[in-house]
């Protein structure tokens, strides 16, 4: 699949079970992946455009739970 430049990627993470912090699998053992949550201040998802560099470094997410 090739990817336009400027083409807006909705970011997905992985799917954990929010009892023990384990990833979650498919049927087939594969990681389960699922979209990011909705930002509470725009309601859009995040989003980052290929091949496009806004001057800025990805922020560091932590998961305070784990």
């Amino acid at each position: 699949m090739a990817l336009a430049h400027r083409e807006k990627r909705r970011m997905l993470i992985q799917s954990t079970d929010s009892d023990t912090g384990e990833h979650i699998e498919n049927d087939k053992h594969e990681l389960q992946y699922i979209p990011f949550p909705i930002c509470n201040e725009t309601g859009k998802p995040l989003e980052l455009q290929y091949g496009v560099e806004d001057g800025t470094t990805s922020p560091h997410l932590s998961n305070l739970k784990y």
